[in-house]
């Protein structure tokens, strides 16, 4: 489903919006798990968008994923050789994930 990017609003230099929607997904490659972020900063600084890309960042609710997200009480971070990283508050998504929202932008 085609996404209509002429209702984004800029901010900041870059266009941008939040879409509703109900999409599944599917981990590329293969891959059985893929990584995800409660902090919303984090999130959009990976989808910093390239030449002619899009960025996009997905969101799930636990409520709708039942089984499906690993996160340690401490987050994954507070290991050894990790702290540097423990700002990202890291959750590991198994499988395919039901997603409600998208936000996207543009430069």
């Amino acid at each position: 489903k085609g996404i209509d990017l002429s209702m984004g609003s800029e901010v900041n230099g870059k266009i941008e919006d939040y879409v509703d929607i109900d999409y599944t997904y599917r981990p590329p490659g293969g891959a059985s798990s893929t990584s995800w972020s409660t902090r919303l900063k984090v999130a959009k600084n990976y989808a910093t968008p390239t030449s002619n890309k899009c960025g996009v960042v997905f969101f799930a609710r636990k409520s709708d994923n039942k089984d499906k997200f690993i996160k340690g009480k401490d987050g994954f971070y507070k290991l050894v050789g990790t702290k540097g990283w423990s700002i990202e508050d890291e959750a590991i998504a198994l499988g395919d994930i039901r997603v409600f929202k998208i936000y996207w932008n543009m430069t």
